[in-house]
């Protein structure tokens, strides 16, 4: 099974950052995934998500076009406004 983990580390360049977070992951045999997203790209990306989905056209859309169940939205949707909740 595979587990997702993340980080927050400061760091000045994403090779900095690897090298802070390498001995922690090594130790797991994690494999270390640098997000390129800002925060506040981040933020919005999800806001797009969240704002697409709330509107029942453009949900019906993306349903189709991604062939995906009502159910498998539903759960998307969920979790992008649990994780918009969530304070950093």
């Amino acid at each position: 099974m595979i587990y997702r983990i993340s980080f927050d580390v400061e760091a000045g360049s994403a090779r900095e950052a690897f090298e802070r977070i390498g001995p922690v992951a090594g130790n797991y045999g994690s494999r270390v995934e640098v997000n390129p997203l800002t925060e506040q790209e981040e933020t919005i990306v999800l806001e797009l998500a969240r704002t697409s989905l709330s509107d029942g056209e453009t949900y019906d859309y993306i349903a189709e076009e991604l062939d995906l169940s009502d159910d498998c939205l539903k759960e998307l949707q969920e979790k992008i406004e649990k994780k918009m909740l969530t304070p950093v």
